[in-house]
């Protein structure tokens, strides 16, 4: 079974999947299906969140470099009101997105109408999937649904230093740009260490089982310097190592995208 909750479909055979990943743009077909009509609609809000985290170099994994990862959502549900229904058809525009990322689409998705459950997901490519590693079927996905450790892994050549340490508690990041750190670059440091932990919220935790959210404690304390950033995480109880590699994904992103990276320090 599934180590998360709310994912008893999977196993049920409720669960679709046909993609091939590849460097170049194709359409992404997702039908959602709950047991009935919520009284709160959340499906735009998910749905979202995916694409930032794609857009942010959070779904390469070592397969693409994390400054290509693109997603674009050209039909769906955009408003609270366009969610309250119990079944969503969405299309995505999607280029450099691992098939272990998938994984994650599948967790994150099993909330999209609250309080009524998922009973049918259907993920499909546009391109045919082959015999390569680059095509993923529900069968792979109900795999790593069953395994802690099967998480997107870090890009190899991030382009700067990274040191990782281990703290008693909580979390980190120490992140020191090549140049001064003006208004908009701070928002864009704190965008990315929110959308860190966006990335990794339905990951399984230190002990290989669900994390209960907890907002309050979740976000981060911000701090900055001439050139230094840094945000302190007082809880964080998600897999160490799967954790660190979305974050040096995101940064990689950052650096060849947003602004030059000298150094980073990552206490987790």
């Amino acid at each position: 079974m599934p180590l998360l909750e709310r994912l008893d479909y999977v196993a049920q055979g409720g669960l679709r999947v046909a993609y091939r990943a590849s460097p170049t743009v194709q359409d992404l077909d997702v039908l959602i299906v709950a047991r009935g009509v919520p009284s709160k609609g959340a499906a735009n809000w998910y749905l979202q969140n995916l694409v930032d985290v794609v857009n942010a170099g959070g779904a390469g994994g070592s397969l693409f470099p994390p400054s290509n990862g693109f997603m674009e959502m050209t039909a769906g549900p955009t408003s609270d009101a366009e969610a309250l229904r119990a079944d969503h058809r969405a299309t995505f525009r999607v280029a450099s997105v691992a098939p272990l990322f998938l994984r994650t689409i599948v967790e994150d998705l099993r909330y999209v109408n609250v309080e009524e459950p998922v009973v049918e997901l259907s993920i499909a490519g546009s391109l045919p999937v082959d015999d390569t590693d680059l095509s993923v079927t529900e069968r792979d996905v109900r795999g790593w649904l069953d395994d802690p450790l099967a998480y997107l892994p870090a890009w190899p050549s991030p382009g700067f230093p990274i040191d990782f340490d281990d703290p008693r508690e909580g979390a980190g990041l120490r992140i020191v740009l090549e140049d001064p750190i003006t208004p908009a670059l701070r928002d864009a440091l704190e965008e990315l260490s929110v959308r860190w932990l966006c990335a990794i919220r339905n990951y399984v935790g230190f002990d290989g089982r669900e994390v209960e959210p907890n907002p309050g404690l979740q976000l981060p304390r911000f701090g900055q310097g001439r050139r230094e950033f840094r945000a302190a995480f007082d809880e964080f109880r998600w897999a160490r190592q799967s954790s660190r590699d979305v974050i040096v994904n995101l940064l990689t992103r950052f650096h060849e995208r947003v602004a030059r990276i000298a150094e980073v320090e990552v206490a987790l």
